[in-house]
């Protein structure tokens, strides 16, 4: 079972992997993953937006 920390070490910041690359979002929006069981905030990462999935695409052709 993966813990929070584990996840909190892949992605520093809550940045987007982005053609091979960790950058911030540019929606300038976050959500937050919460454990159920005890509603503590484990991890906040940041929304993507447009520019963000234009720069996806652009990675993935």
């Amino acid at each position: 079972m993966t813990n929070r920390f584990q996840v909190r070490d892949r992605f520093a910041d809550g940045a987007q992997f982005i053609g091979g690359r960790l950058r911030p979002g540019t929606s300038g929006r976050t959500h937050a993953v919460v454990n159920p069981a005890t509603g503590e905030e484990i991890y906040t990462y940041e929304l993507a937006g447009a520019a963000d999935v234009d720069a996806a695409v652009a990675a993935a052709l």
